[in-house]
């Protein structure tokens, strides 16, 4: 092996500067990380749901309401989502939910009434459903700010059409084709699988970007199975939520608003939670 020649003392004081900024730059990129504590909450049984669970899929309403089941289900989960509230700090949650009606409506009954509120009430296209069946069709925002006047601040920055439409649409459509959102349901009493794995983690990624670059440290988000299950795994968590199931996890926020990889769960409501060191 060859001799290496001796360094000289400009490059020795170089590498100590290289050194030392690479060491300014990990300390500057751990300072603007953050703890993030999400409380990932399924909506309560909709209209939807029980159309899917008899076969007939085809025959839910657009935008389907929550169930007279549902209603029951919010107030149970009520007690868990106080616990929740007090272990992480009752003060300082953002309340974000998608804007289609039956994650709305389980966001506001689900909150415990005796609880502080919300600091802040988020409703945001990111959270909504793949479009599957008729139920994640939505409402036009205009309409929705006129159902619920209290959250139509939180609802300015929609779309008046927010929901999935088919590539090319001029006007939304009134029912399913099946593909445009990256799953298919090919007959009313079938599963609906995914058929376009890319665009799911897209849009997948695109919900938990929207919830990582919120300012608060604590959020409650009420959002749909598919999104959840999709979004979480992208964590390296598995899960499939029940109607009104609540799982929370602690997220590390870096740079750019960027989930990182460090996962920690905090709480699961259900069965069949697995963590894994890696997305699924």
């Amino acid at each position: 092996m060859g001799l290496q020649a001796p360094l000289s003392g400009v490059a020795v004081a170089a590498g100590a500067a290289l050194c030392a900024a690479v060491a300014v730059s990990r300390k500057n990129n751990a300072a603007v990380r953050r703890k993030l504590t999400v409380m990932f909450i399924r909506h309560a049984e909709s209209m939807g749901n029980l159309a899917q669970e008899r076969g007939a899929a085809d025959e839910s309403p657009t935008d389907a309401p929550i169930s007279p089941l549902g209603h029951e289900q919010c107030a149970s989960a009520q007690p868990l989502v106080a616990l929740q509230l007090d272990r992480a700090g009752s003060k300082g949650w953002l309340l974000a939910s998608s804007p289609l009606t039956r994650a709305i409506e389980t966001a506001e009954e689900v909150w415990p009434p005796q609880a502080v509120p919300p600091s802040r009430r988020g409703v945001a296209a990111e959270l909504r459903e793949y479009l599957i069946d008729c139920d994640d069709i939505g409402t036009p925002r205009s309409k929705l700010q006129a159902l619920w006047p209290t959250l139509a601040p939180a609802m300015a920055d929609l779309d008046e059409v927010w929901w999935s439409l088919p590539a090319g649409a001029t006007s939304p459509p009134d029912s399913v084709y099946g593909g445009e959102d990256g799953w298919c349901r090919n007959t009313p009493d079938a599963h609906p699988e995914i058929v376009d794995q890319a665009h799911v983690i897209k849009r997948a990624a695109a919900g938990l970007e929207w919830i990582c670059a919120q300012p608060e440290s604590k959020v409650a988000v009420v959002a749909h199975g598919a999104l959840l299950k999709q979004m979480i795994g992208r964590l390296g968590v598995h899960a499939r939520f029940p109607n009104c199931g609540v799982l929370v996890l602690e997220l590390e926020v870096g740079l750019e608003s960027q989930c990182s990889a460090s996962t920690r769960l905090l709480y699961s409501s259900f069965g069949g939670v697995a963590v894994f060191d890696r997305p699924l």
